[in-house]
């Protein structure tokens, strides 16, 4: 393990490198396949938050009192944009306009009180914002190389201490994960020394980490949790390519959740609620890009996802027993989707509008509304 000093005019700084004592082990899985599909008995009502070149790497959450934040990229200023409000009445923010935060996926997550941080990639290293004094600061978290925060992932614990997963390039793309362990302490392991890729991090109910991340080496997706007191990581599914834009969420019982693309064109979904991993096929042919995965307040399972063959947001939920998928919103949009969901527990989604003209580039928003 090595420590790293850095003098800031702030504050002295220490960031603490080390490599996680991590078990590989792997699981005996059931696989299925879900069949059940529909596309019209919900409604969404959809609308642009934000235009002219933003909206890519978009990330969503809603606060304790329904209050919505979005975190997003400004790509014609180089800047980390933020948007908060609710439908129609939004109050746009530039959180940092360096010219050049805007490399890698941003991630959102508010405290108790309301407040946001989140997680990005700025100038060439992994950085923190957070408006919890009640202005927007800024941090670097991960200066050691200068290519750290590309797919951040951020989530707070009980004591509203951020946790990053991220990937980091040191002549491969690997998995590493920080948490703040102080005011001015980011401590940091490596999760996977072999190529790996995607991570999404969570927080359970006793503080414990996990994290599903790709394995590029071996094409797999695989999980990491500490909540046995060391790192320990399993190979979740290897059937083929899989395991790119995972996301992973907890249920009531600290149960796992991920959503994940099958690179054969599927959306997949890993489980261990049952008390062992179950594996299923939720939609095939060409879907599943840029998934994200909420857990309501009943331990349903909600997804959302890219349809790239009708260029389309879409949805899946198991509220029921069984899965239903939905379109939310169609041209050419989808990319880069991130979900939440309300004390209603009804779905609320950001996404990314491309287009050939930067102008058109938007940041979009659609709510359930029926």
């Amino acid at each position: 393990m090595r420590n790293y000093l850095f003098i800031t005019g702030l504050a002295l700084i220490v960031f603490t490198y080390g490599c996680a004592s991590t078990t590989d082990t792997s699981v005996t899985t059931t696989t299925t396949t879900s069949t059940t599909t529909t596309t019209q008995s919900l409604q969404f009502a959809v609308e642009t938050v934000d235009i002219n070149n933003v909206g890519a790497d978009t990330s969503i959450t809603i606060d304790n009192a329904d209050v919505i934040h979005i975190s997003y990229d400004d790509m014609e200023n180089g800047a980390l944009k933020y948007a908060s409000g609710e439908s129609g009445a939004w109050t746009l923010t530039t959180v940092e306009n360096d010219g050049h935060s805007y490399h890698g996926q941003t991630a959102i997550d508010t405290t108790k009180n309301n407040k946001a941080y989140i997680s990005y990639r700025g100038y060439l290293y992994l950085k923190c914002a957070n408006d919890v004094n009640g202005s927007w600061s800024t941090a670097v978290v991960d200066p050691y190389f200068a290519s750290s925060g590309y797919k951040t992932s951020i989530a707070l614990d009980s004591n509203d201490r951020p946790h990053i997963s991220y990937t980091y390039w040191d002549g491969a793309y690997v998995v590493k994960y920080t948490y703040q362990k102080s005011n001015n302490f980011w401590a940091t392991t490596t999760i996977e020394t072999a190529a790996s890729d995607y991570s999404s991090i969570a927080i359970d109910t006793n503080d414990n980490v996990h994290i599903s991340y790709y394995d590029i080496f071996n094409a797999d997706l695989k999980y990491a949790t500490n909540s046995s007191g060391a790192w320990v990581s399993t190979t979740i599914d290897s059937n083929g390519d899989v395991g790119r834009y995972t996301a992973i969420a907890l249920d009531s019982g600290n149960k796992v959740h991920i959503s994940y693309f099958d690179f054969s064109g599927n959306l997949k979904y890993a489980t261990n609620a049952s008390g062992s991993w179950a594996l299923t096929t939720i939609e095939a042919d060409d879907v599943g890009g840029f998934t994200d995965i909420v857990i309501d307040h009943h331990d349903g399972a909600h997804i959302s996802y890219y349809d790239s063959v009708d260029q389309s947001l879409k949805y899946a939920r198991n509220i029921s027993g069984s899965w239903e998928t939905f379109q939310v919103d169609s041209g050419k949009v989808g990319q880069y989707n991130s979900l939440a969901i309300d004390s209603h527990d009804k779905p609320h989604f950001s996404y990314f509008r491309d287009s050939t003209i930067n102008y058109n580039r938007n940041l979009k928003y659609a709510k359930q509304i029926n």
